[in-house]
């Protein structure tokens, strides 16, 4: 069975802001970490250079 969903617009800048000042007010830890943030850029990069090279790129560097 296929399920169509339809989900509004935003700004995941917005949200994420907003998600992290939440997470400080009330004391809690923020939805994702600075390990996240690196292994984001990590899979970004490999993109890139796997475009670059015309093959499968190394993630785990």
């Amino acid at each position: 069975m296929t399920r169509r969903e339809i989900i509004p617009a935003c700004d995941h800048y917005t949200e994420q802001a907003e998600a992290f000042a939440l997470a400080v007010l009330r004391g809690e830890k923020p939805p994702v970490c600075v390990e996240d943030a690196i292994q984001n850029m990590r899979i970004l990069d490999a993109i890139f250079e796997s475009e670059s090279r015309g093959g499968w790129a190394d993630v785990t560097r």
